[in-house]
């Protein structure tokens, strides 16, 4: 809300990069850490975003043995993240791509929306700018 009056903004966009480390320095030690996810998200979902009526992106890490599927049981640590997230994404591999060297092809996977459609949306990673560019579409 500071950051909103400071600017003089109706509105707000927050990135939240990385969940599971921001979890684990703010509720050390209070049992298992997939509740503490769940915590997190919660808080995040009811103190912030719904009555700020503001989007918040969680960024999370998937676990090793879905590590690049997009995959609900990759998601680490809690299944928190699929249950209260309106829309659920996966940034994976794209086999189909035509992306040249350094570039990489990858694709958005859109696997829960609440409000909308759900599909996959190619990409070009472009590593130098840091950049993601949607893939064209050959007709």
């Amino acid at each position: 809300m500071q950051a909103m009056e400071r600017h003089g903004a109706e509105t707000a966009f927050v990135v939240v990069d990385y969940t599971q480390r921001w979890a684990g320095g703010r509720y050390q030690g209070g049992g298992e850490f997939r509740h503490d996810i769940a915590k997190l998200i919660g808080e995040l979902r009811d103190e912030l975003a719904n009555p700020l009526r503001i989007p918040v992106l969680a960024v999370s890490s998937q676990n090793r043995a879905g590590q690049g599927d997009a995959n609900f049981l990759s998601l680490a640590e809690s299944s928190a993240l699929e249950y209260t997230g309106d829309t659920v994404m996966f940034l994976v591999e794209n086999r189909d791509g035509a992306a040249i060297y350094p570039n990489r092809n990858v694709k958005l996977v859109v696997r829960k929306n609440r409000f909308g459609d759900m599909g996959d949306v190619p990409l070009i990673f472009k590593p130098d700018f840091g950049r993601l560019l949607e893939e064209e579409r050959r007709v």
